[in-house]
């Protein structure tokens, strides 16, 4: 496993009311590739034009759960594996195209730039800046972990499902504060339209893209003040380094308002 992951401030109205409803009509074969393209990747990317000759499809069952006229998050990954409208579309799901092009418009048109000065710039393996101007946004990247949480999880590694199952230390950090970092890092919820688990908490032990999970604007708030009550660093911790950058993308973008998005190996 190699693979490099970040966590993206997004504007949560346009993720949810513009992009994924877009996304949704890309699936049930109302909107042509090339219209997606332009409208959410105007900037484009190395090899775009393959995209224009995929075949984006889900089945009618299990886009029925995802009215593009009124998408109501969060999903949980709970309740969207056992509706039993999954099955058709994990089946088929293609971990090597499809996520991609939604991957670069979350990148160039949901993501934003985060108020305040960015303390970490220089940081160059876990401060992630995309963008130019306007279009710049201040991220948090990986490699293969988010090595933190296993203060505050013990991490099984089950290679026979390809996957790390996570299990919460209780004595480690409030309720509260496991609920959102699961929920934001650990697959407890879906984005419509793309693959998830039939395992959560979880961090996979492959490299192909997936959406990890994501915070409302309100929950980022919620995590924001929850770490800043945590007794963090841990004494002895080996990633001391990177939870200062978290804490801080987190903080700013609850001051702006933002929700935000994990992706992993993107």
């Amino acid at each position: 496993m190699s693979s490099y992951s970040c966590i993206v401030p997004v504007d949560w109205d346009f993720l949810w009311k513009s992009l994924i409803p877009s996304w949704l009509s890309l699936l049930d074969g109302t909107l042509d590739p090339a219209t997606f393209y332009e409208r959410y990747v105007p900037e484009g990317v190395e090899f775009g034009d393959e995209f224009l000759t995929e075949i984006f499809s889900a089945p009618a069952d299990y886009l029925s759960q995802f009215p593009k006229d009124g998408l109501s998050p969060p999903y949980p990954r709970d309740v969207m594996y056992s509706a039993g409208k999954s099955q058709g579309f994990l089946d088929k799901v293609d971990l090597h195209a499809d996520p991609y092009l939604l991957l670069f418009a979350i990148k160039q048109t949901a993501s934003r730039s985060l108020p305040g000065a960015d303390l970490f710039a220089d940081d160059y393996w876990g401060a992630v800046h995309t963008g130019t101007g306007e279009r710049r946004t201040d991220a948090m990247s990986s490699k293969n972990f988010f090595h933190f949480l296993n203060d505050v999880f013990d991490v099984v590694w089950q290679p026979e499902a390809w996957r790390y199952a996570y299990f919460r230390k209780t004595e480690k950090c409030s309720p509260r504060l496991h609920e959102l970092l699961e929920m934001l890092f650990l697959y407890t919820r879906v984005v419509p339209g793309t693959w998830f688990p039939g395992y959560a908490p979880m961090w996979p032990s492959h490299d192909d893209l997936s959406y990890a999970g994501y915070l409302l604007p309100v929950e980022v708030s919620a995590l924001s003040e929850e770490l800043a009550r945590w007794a963090w660093p841990v004494p002895g911790s080996a990633e001391d380094a990177m939870f200062p950058l978290f804490a801080d993308r987190v903080t700013r973008a609850a001051e702006g308002g933002f929700g935000l998005i994990t992706l992993h190996a993107g």
